[in-house]
């Protein structure tokens, strides 16, 4: 986790993205393990960069549906990503 925690101005450096980014991917590695689940649902509210330097970690984590908010304030699948 950043110095500063997180909220707007956490991500302060490329040291703090990569951080962040293996932690998401821990967490998600983990919650898929313990719920055996065979896809994930990815929702992002982050900076370009996160989701950029995430998506390239992602690798052998199975299917990753990522979604974007539409207009109506629902979110609807954008992007379904087979790694493995």
């Amino acid at each position: 986790e950043p110095e500063l925690g997180t909220g707007e101005r956490a991500i302060r450096s490329d040291a703090d993205t990569v951080a962040l980014v293996l932690d998401a991917k821990d967490l998600i590695r983990r919650y898929r393990h313990k719920y055996s689940a065979s896809c994930t649902h990815l929702v992002l509210y982050a900076p370009i960069g996160f989701c950029l330097f995430l998506g390239q970690r992602l690798r052998v984590m199975g299917d990753v549906i990522c979604y974007e908010r539409v207009a109506d304030r629902n979110y609807q699948p954008a992007l379904k990503l087979s790694t493995g």
